[in-house]
This record gives C-alpha cells, structure tokens and sequence, in this order.
C-alpha cells in the first residue's frame, strides 16, 4: 500500500472513531496561510467547568521538528482562537489540542522530540505533538511524564491519545 493511501486510510479510520464518539468534524480549515485537512472538536462538561478537546489534522511529505514545531504552533492557535468555549483556559476550563502531524515520512529527531516533552503548555491548556509516520505506519505521541498538567492530567491525556490516534 503506498504511503499516500495509508495516510488516508490512517485519516478516515480515525476521524470515524472521533466522530462516533460525537466530536463535531471540519474539514479543509483554513487558518492563516494554511488547510488543516480536518478538525476534530468535542466539548464536554466537566464537574462546574468544561474540558475541550481539539484535534488538528496536517500532511507532510518529509516532516522534520521545524516544521513539526511551526505546526504544533499554528494547531494550537487556530484551536485558541476558535474555541467554543468562551472562557479563557485554567483549572476549570481546560484546552487540549493535539497536533497530529500526517507524514509521509518522519525525521528521526521529529519523532524522538515528541515522545520526549511537550511543546506547548500552560495552566489549563497544553498542545501535544502526534505524529503519524505512514512510512513505518507507526503512531508517536507523548506518553507521560509530569509538567504542568502533573502526572494524572498527562496520563489521561496520553490515554486519550491512545483511544484516537493509536488505532493499531
């Protein structure tokens, strides 16, 4: 199977599982100079506060950490800047964006700095780096491991990731 039909395959399996699990789907978003091929949002209510979950779709033939970087960047941004939520992030109104990158190949260092640390993070928001390498037809993520969002958030995170993205 050539990587191309793998990257959408990858892509409609998973936007399925996201959408039977009632996440609202957009496609072809435009945000600034760029089309996210899809968006995934779901927002659910989480004891007096909300928790929304983003997840932003992008293709890459070679994907290096630059460009990995300037995704996760612009995936988090588009998913602040169009929230449904209209209270800022913190405690009780928590934003999760996963950046999930589509390549059809993937730079060692791209895939290394994923499963190291997150690149975007603060209280009550944080951008987690995905990456889909259709080469290898492997799924890379963060997996846990403290920082802000302290060791249970980040494994719910990592869990959520798994549920989605590692459709394996």
């Amino acid at each position: 199977m050539s990587v191309q039909k793998r990257i959408d395959r990858y892509l409609h399996e998973t936007l399925d599982a996201l959408e039977e699990d009632n996440f609202e789907i957009f496609e072809n978003e435009r945000f600034d100079d760029a089309v996210f091929p899809a968006v995934a949002v779901k927002v659910k209510s989480v004891g007096i506060g909300s928790q929304e979950l983003v997840f932003v779709f992008a293709t890459f033939a070679r994907l290096t950490e630059g460009k990995l970087d300037d995704f996760l960047d612009d995936a988090y941004e588009y998913a602040r800047g169009s929230r449904k939520v209209n209270l800022p992030p913190g405690v009780a109104n928590t934003l999760w964006v996963y950046a999930v990158a589509l390549a059809e190949e993937a730079s060692d260092n791209a895939v290394e700095g994923v499963q190291e640390s997150l690149r975007v993070q603060g209280f009550g928001y944080a951008a987690f780096p995905v990456v889909y390498d259709a080469g290898a037809d492997e799924v890379y993520f963060f997996r846990g491991g403290g920082g802000l969002l302290g060791g249970r958030g980040i494994g719910q995170v990592a869990d959520l990731a798994k549920k989605y993205l590692d459709l394996h």
